[in-house]
């Protein structure tokens, strides 16, 4: 009996991009239904397996972000070899993510060039862009001979149990019979990329009067934004869940939802990933990603000469990107949505 491939995926750092990493899974899944897939990485992203059925096991790297601790990354790569790995897939393009496969002695160690990692790899591929313009696409295609360019791409599609659905449901006392739209303000990246309180809160406001429950959610560096939108609405039928929750514990919320509202950033994603009607605000940051869903609507100002700057602050300090989007803008495209 021929033994099962077992391959390591060294997840993204962003919860966003670990969101698009399934599109690898399902097409590694695709090509061996028997291969054992695990994943390493930062235990938020790996919070997200939980939803990935491609997934077996998961390791948390217990590295700083930024830092390269030779020390650790040889403990964890003593842990990694015992498992027996035949390939590993390194998703970061930085050279720390390449030194535990290759301190683990992984045969086969595939990923894109990048940071001068190219003695660590050796199943190496040189990024072109246009062949592959999106981040889902560049992880994709890792599932595949460097020779071979796939026709498409797989979408991801995370899976919600109906017992964890119902779970948080019951936990939190939430109203299944109304119509609901999230509110996801938060952005870890930086300012740039988050459309403004004020917006957010005319949004849920209008929302409101058409008989529509509004949740916020968001991780705990997202209060002060949630707080804020919270003050301008003062409405009984706007529920801030933000800091309050654990990620899994938000994405049975999301799965919930009606529609979701939120800036280029984790739980949109997630949330598109789940299904749901997601309309997603741009600033500074390129729109490379989601691919091309029904579910995914992006949200941004054209022909606005300084977008995107891909900062995390606006350097010119007028913020147009986010400021000019308004609030009539994004009601009028969501209506124009949820009507069809």
């Amino acid at each position: 009996m021929l033994k099962s491939k077992k391959i390591l995926v060294i997840a993204p750092n962003w919860i966003g991009d670990m969101v698009g990493a399934q599109s690898l899974l399902i097409s590694l899944k695709k090509n061996d239904p028997d291969c054992i897939i695990d994943v390493a990485g930062p235990k938020p992203c790996l919070e997200l397996t939980k939803f990935m059925p491609e997934v077996n096991e998961t390791f948390v790297l217990d590295l700083k972000h930024g830092q390269v601790s030779f020390k650790t990354r040889l403990k964890e790569a003593k842990e990694i070899k015992k498992k027996g790995y035949d390939q590993c897939i390194i998703l970061p393009n930085s050279l720390k993510s390449a030194i535990i496969p290759f301190l683990a002695r992984i045969k086969k160690r595939t990923g894109w060039l990048g940071e001068q990692r190219y003695i660590l790899l050796n199943d190496h591929r040189k990024l072109d862009k246009k062949a592959f313009p999106l981040m889902v696409d560049r992880y994709n295609a890792l599932a595949f001979a460097k020779n071979i360019t796939p026709s498409n791409t797989p979408l991801p599609k995370l899976v919600a149990s109906q017992k964890d659905i119902e779970n948080v449901v019951k936990k939190l006392n939430i109203d299944t019979s109304r119509s609901t739209i999230a509110l996801c303000p938060g952005a870890a990246y930086g300012p740039s990329k988050q459309w403004p309180a004020k917006y957010h809160a005319e949004v849920a406001k209008a929302l409101i009067n058409d008989g529509y429950l509004v949740f916020i959610l968001g991780s705990p560096a997202d209060i002060e934004i949630a707080k804020e939108i919270e003050i301008n609405v003062k409405n009984n039928n706007l529920i801030n869940f933000t800091g309050t929750t654990s990620m899994a514990e938000a994405i049975s919320i999301l799965a919930t939802t009606s529609f979701c509202l939120g800036n280029d950033s984790g739980l949109s994603h997630i949330s598109w990933a789940l299904g749901k009607t997601t309309f997603i605000t741009y600033g500074s940051s390129e729109i490379i990603a989601p691919p091309d869903s029904e579910n995914a609507i992006k949200l941004f100002v054209d022909n606005l000469v300084c977008r995107p700057c891909k900062k995390r602050v606006c350097p010119l300090g007028h913020f147009k990107c986010m400021m000019d989007l308004t609030p009539d803008m994004v009601l009028k495209t969501i209506y124009q949505k949820i009507q069809n």
